[in-house]
């Protein structure tokens, strides 16, 4: 018998009374931790050799091949293939800021030197474009191939547009066969006090900017308010019509929730003899299929139905993984000719609006330019934010 024979036969005796000596708690580790090998080392690996010899319609457009003026050729292998893999990937350690909570969170590491985030993707526009863009702790990127099918207002964007949104004002369609307002001064009328609710406008952003929109555009306000009553508003301490209409909605009890989902079930609960109406973003509607809501929202509201709201998406200062940043939010954006919008499919429901002419809106939402919303003023916003919530905490 050769050497080779004996030391394999030697090494099966060995296996097997290894494993008749193993306990079960032992056999069972064994499986556990083979299947966890095959599942985050085999597969992925597989997964990674498949993509780097393999070709897709985005390699044209990765910035490596752009940048360098490489050729790839459909079929063929390149090192663009496997750079993109080991060292791009969006697998590779990507970091998503999305809370706008965490936007102190990130200006306060770059402060320190700590340069960790790939991707910010956030509501709170008004800071990403006045402060975190023009002292470069952002940067705008819109992939060269999504960029001509943005619609024109996106394309004059500071920053690339993940999706729209819109605040307004919902009701339950249970209690009420018909919209029970047609007016904002409504909300301030005795039959409504205490019945108005919203998420804090001191920990939302969206909804903060929706109040100081209606200082913004005071003169309207003062206009309605004699539409509404006969005569002239009369002001109690107050600089304008705006500020007056604020303080007599808080006068009038408005309730304060956490969480849009807070809202939207205080609304549309059934069964309710005396449902409150309240400010919420306009995708909760959603929540009323899924939780047998009663929600409507009233898109007649004078002078405006709320207000239009943006999130932005960039790229962070020094991201670690900067070409993979770029591919994710090529992938937030809905991609190219990807199967069901990629990224951007959680945003496709009645409520949120693609920057893009080239997807379609949800069944039976009207166009956003067909929506009588005010828009989201950053500039003016920015400029008197900190007035207005002062005035807010005041008389709260």
């Amino acid at each position: 018998m050769s050497t080779v024979s004996k030391r394999k036969k030697h090494f099966v005796a060995l296996l097997r009374r290894l494993i008749r000596n193993l306990t079960l708690p032992q056999k069972i580790m064994g499986f556990v931790l083979l299947i966890l090998l095959i599942f985050f080392v085999l597969l992925p690996a597989i997964n990674l050799l498949y993509t780097a010899f393999s070709f897709s319609y985005s390699d044209r457009v990765l910035p490596q091949v752009m940048e360098r003026g490489i050729k790839v050729i459909p079929g063929r292998f390149t090192l663009i293939h496997l750079q993109r893999v080991l060292f791009g990937s969006i697998l590779a350690w990507l970091n998503i800021f999305k809370n706008p909570n965490l936007i102190e969170k990130l200006r306060r590491e770059q402060d320190a030197g700590v340069y960790n985030v790939d991707v910010i993707m956030t509501g709170a526009a008004i800071q990403m474009v006045m402060e975190f863009l023009p002292t470069k702790r952002v940067y705008k990127f819109i992939p060269s191939d999504i960029y001509p099918l943005l619609t024109e207002s996106a394309k004059k964007e500071p920053l690339a547009i993940a999706h729209y949104g819109a605040k307004v004002v919902m009701y339950n369609t249970e209690k009420y066969k018909t919209p029970p307002i047609d007016s904002w001064w409504d909300l301030t009328r005795p039959e409504w006090k205490g019945k108005l609710v919203t998420v804090d406008p001191l920990k939302s952003a969206t909804e903060f900017d929706l109040f100081a929109l209606f200082v913004k555009n005071s003169d309207v306000m003062a206009k309605l308010y004699k539409e509404e009553f006969g005569h002239d508003i009369v002001l109690h301490g107050t600089q304008n019509a705006g500020y007056e209409f604020l303080k007599r909605l808080i006068e009038n009890g408005i309730v304060l929730f956490s969480g849009g989902n807070d809202v939207a079930k205080a609304i549309g609960a059934r069964g309710q003899a005396n449902p409150p109406i309240g400010i919420n973003s306009f995708s909760k509607l959603r929540k009323a299929a899924e939780n047998n809501l009663a929600l409507g929202v009233i898109t007649n509201l004078k002078p405006t139905a709320g207000i239009s709201t943006k999130a932005v998406i960039a790229i962070a200062k020094f991201a670690p993984h900067p070409n993979a940043a770029k591919l994710m939010i090529r992938w937030m954006m809905g991609g190219i000719n990807e199967k069901n919008l990629a990224g951007y499919a959680p945003y496709h429901v009645m409520g949120d609006w693609s920057p893009r002419t080239d997807i379609k809106q949800p069944k039976g939402q009207p166009p956003l330019d067909k929506m009588n919303l005010w828009p989201e003023d950053i500039p003016w916003l920015y400029k008197n934010q900190f007035k207005v919530r002062d005035f807010w905490i005041q008389h709260m």
